[in-house]
């Protein structure tokens, strides 16, 4: 490799390509100089390679720091294909396999080692890296560093602390998503050293059709999609249940279709995704996290059957379709409910200070605990009992509880005795059967799919009431007596657990103006999501604007012109169309007229009866504008003051 040492003689090598699409080129010079570099370019823009062929020119091993195992894998394949020797350290590695890699790497026998930001700072890797030749760190996704960005991953700041260990090592971040905040985040907690630089590409994506349908049936809407627009395909769904019933209606259809979330196997989530890029599977129903990574230039079509939270989420899962510079759409199905139920989950999910106070004095009552200092203070807790003695519903219960854990000051554990049982026995034709003709399960049991996944078709699994319930907002005494109508109807066995959870409540117990709350990270996370998810609402909401120029506007990117092929911007050329139109067949209509009164059998032989939709309209807003006169036996005249 290391008689490779100009960029393009790599990039022909080992991709096949004869240039570099601007701004590679400067982002690969700026980083193999030892540079710290900022990289964010639009998905499908060529970031691997940036960081890829930087790395081939410097001496020493790349740490490529990536948030998915299947991310991992994928590229290491890719690489590994080329001809580049690259290996992933994860936990599915055993000890064994770990301790081999490390030799390799420290032999120099590893060029790429990708890894979870997780394993930085453990004792075991910052043992071999020290004996490593490190040339460069690279990170992927990189807005998962900062505390502003839409998928805020606390583990990536262990890479500022092992920075601290390898500080001569340059570092190159990488994201397709970044507003200026979360940029201006990211070069702060990597600790960029002073000279660092950083390059961006237009947003711009002129191949892609964004598109916002309003409708009443998701999966009708969908199936017409699907038909209008050929080849590959991914439809995004919020939750791993909506991704397997959306999988099942469209196979139902007969459309070549999975599912994949991160609660499959390995192996079968492996497959699925080779199954996808080969062709054999036309349409992948996923969660957010497939895609990522991936190397599939000719994806035709992304469809939104949940709205996104962010505008940098739909942005990143948008762009994976049109990689190849070809037509492509990225399709929104919203229905009318669903901001303002986004709204109201938003709210609960981030609750201000005030709130988790309230909350948390509410619990101390609850619990008539008296203010103290203490280590660990262990309770036994029933959540529905608390809801129901508590001025807050289950869903800001829920939510309020994992911020306080967020913050320290207590800890949700569910028994570590036996948890409750199930096991769902109908078969799938049974199931569709009950859901159909018994609407009020529906959602049930979709909800026990998603948590226990498909070993609950094979056997007794655990499961929290708990949770279950807080998600279908009902008590666990109302959820106990759904599962126990389902099992008189031999569709499940349940088992209740005869344990409570317990509360823990961490450095003793708070007054409400003690409670040492991270008030103002909190209010700026709280904020900051806000923001977030108001410029996604404006988003959905705007019926004019062309949308390519709101996500530039929103990445703070100038746009100097409209795409043309949105759906706002279809619908301004069809209104402009429209009354070029109208104001052609007002002229040939006064025409007509201009030498007195005509009748209507004359009107429309001159004007000519195949044009008569067309024209007949604008003939009638005329005679409503008083321009044009209908007589008395019917003639028409134009109007005279």
């Amino acid at each position: 490799m290391t008689n490779f040492v100009n960029s393009h003689q790599l990039l022909h090598r080992f991709w096949g390509y004869e240039d570099f699409r601007q701004p590679q080129e400067e982002i690969i010079k700026s980083a193999v100089s030892a540079t710290d570099t900022l990289a964010l370019l639009p998905t499908g823009g060529g970031k691997s390679i940036c960081f890829q062929v930087a790395a081939l020119m410097r001496r020493g091993v790349c740490l490529v720091v990536t948030p998915l195992i299947a991310l991992m894998k994928d590229q290491v394949y890719q690489l590994q294909k080329r001809g580049i020797p690259a290996a992933a350290l994860h936990s599915q590695l055993t000890p064994q396999e770990q301790e081999q890699l490390f030799i390799k790497a420290q032999k120099g026998h590893v060029k790429f080692l990708y890894l979870s930001p997780e394993r930085l700072l453990m004792s075991s890797f910052l043992e071999a890296a020290a004996k490593m030749e490190i040339g460069l760190l690279a990170i992927d996704e990189a807005h998962c560093i900062s505390q502003w960005g839409y998928d805020f991953r606390p583990s990536y700041l262990s890479i500022t602390k092992f920075r601290e260990h390898f500080p001569e090592v340059p570092c190159i971040a990488l994201t397709a998503t970044a507003t200026k905040s979360v940029k201006e985040d990211i070069i702060l907690r990597l600790n960029f050293q002073e000279g660092y630089k950083v390059f961006s590409k237009s947003f711009l994506r002129e191949n892609l059709s964004y598109a916002i349908r309003k409708v009443e049936d998701k999966d009708e809407r969908l199936m017409r999609v699907l038909e209008g627009v050929e080849g590959s395909a991914i439809v995004y769904v919020r939750s791993r249940i909506g991704a397997e019933q959306v999988a099942y209606t469209l196979a139902a259809y007969g459309v070549k279709a999975d599912f994949y979330h991160a609660g499959l196997p390995a192996d079968v989530r492996s497959l699925r995704q080779d199954q996808w890029i080969k062709g054999d599977l036309r349409v992948m129903v996923a969660t957010n996290a497939f895609g990522m990574g991936i190397d599939k230039p000719d994806v035709r079509l992304v469809v939104h059957y949940d709205i996104p939270t962010t505008l940098e989420a739909y942005y990143q899962e948008a762009g994976r379709a049109g990689r190849d510079g070809k037509e492509a759409y990225a399709v929104l199905l919203m229905q009318s409910e669903e901001v303002e139920k986004l709204q109201e989950r938003w709210v609960y999910s981030h609750p201000s200070i005030q709130v988790l106070k309230k909350l948390y004095a509410e619990l101390v009552s609850f619990f008539k605990l008296a203010t103290g200092k203490e280590e660990i203070l262990t309770l036994p807790f029933l959540m529905e009992e608390f809801i129901e003695n508590s001025t807050y519903n289950s869903l800001e219960v829920f939510y309020g509880l994992r911020r306080l854990e967020e913050q320290g000051v207590l800890a949700l554990e569910e028994p570590l005795g036996e948890l409750s049982k199930i096991w769902v026995k109908a078969s799938v034709k049974e199931r569709y059967q009950y859901r159909v003709s018994n609407i009020r399960f529906d959602r049930l049991l979709l909800l026990l799919e998603r948590y226990c996944g498909p070993a609950i078709y094979s056997g007794l699994q655990d499961f929290s009431e708990s949770l279950i319930a807080t998600h279908m907002n009902c008590s666990v005494k109302d959820l106990e007596g759904l599962l126990n109508e389902m099992q008189e109807e031999q569709l499940l066995i349940y088992r209740p657990k005869e344990t409570k959870s317990k509360l823990r409540f961490f450095g003793g117990v708070y007054t409400g103006h003690q409670l040492p709350l991270k008030e103002e990270i909190w209010e700026n996370r709280r904020e900051a999501a806000l923001e977030q998810w108001e410029a996604m609402k404006n988003y959905l909401m705007d019926g004019s604007q062309c949308r390519t120029n709101i996500l530039q506007e929103y990445f703070d990117e100038k746009p100097d012109r409209t795409c043309g092929i949105c759906d706002n911007c279809r619908k301004r050329k069809i209104k402009e169309n429209r009354k070029e139109n109208e104001q052609q067949w007002r002229f040939k209509i006064l025409g007509v007229l201009e030498n007195g009164t005509v009748s209507i059998e004359v009107v429309e032989r001159l004007l000519g009866e195949n044009n008569k939709e067309e024209w007949l309209p604008v003939l009638r807003k005329m005679l409503d504008e008083n321009v044009l006169k209908r007589l008395p036996n019917g003639d028409i005249t134009q109007y005279k003051i």
